[in-house]
């Protein structure tokens, strides 16, 4: 036989409506829960050559409201925002990216970076993804039409 909620004592059912939001199964009309979340693994990481262009994703799942997304470059163990860069967003069938433009990527630009989601006052920052630019190898002539060899080395 299948219980009612009027048939649960009054201490049951009291377990029942405590228990709801913190099993994660709330459920009204049909809406699930919904939070933001930032989709970086940790310990990635990207080799990129000096010179070329890239763009750095964060992938970010949200419901309804797009939250406000940032970059930061760590520098030992905090993180500068980088407002000055160029930034857009990508949306996808059931997913968005926050994507950080490098054109071009510079040597000065070898570093981890980190994504952070500022949602309802909360802030939730994503794992540190690394940038390793490496050299590339550039030719040049001189004035007497010689050939000239630069290889950028990553200090």
């Amino acid at each position: 036989m299948k219980t009612l909620p009027a048939m649960l004592g009054s201490g049951q059912l009291f377990w029942v409506v405590f228990l709801i939001p913190y099993l994660d199964i709330w459920n009204i009309h049909g809406k699930e829960s919904c939070d933001v979340q930032l989709y970086i693994k940790r310990q990635s990481y990207h080799s990129i050559f000096a010179g070329d262009p890239f763009k750095l994703e964060c992938p970010v799942k949200y419901c309804a409201n797009k939250p406000r997304v940032t970059w930061c470059k760590l520098n030992g163990t905090t993180c500068v925002k980088l407002e000055d860069r160029h930034t857009s967003w990508k949306e996808e069938k059931n997913r968005s990216f926050f994507i950080l433009h490098f054109e071009p990527v510079l040597p000065s630009d070898n570093g981890s970076y980190r994504c952070s989601a500022n949602f309802l006052s909360n802030v939730i920052e994503s794992h540190s993804t690394t940038l390793y630019v490496t050299g590339k190898q550039n030719e040049l002539s001189d004035t007497a039409g010689r050939e000239i060899t630069l290889i950028c080395v990553r200090s």
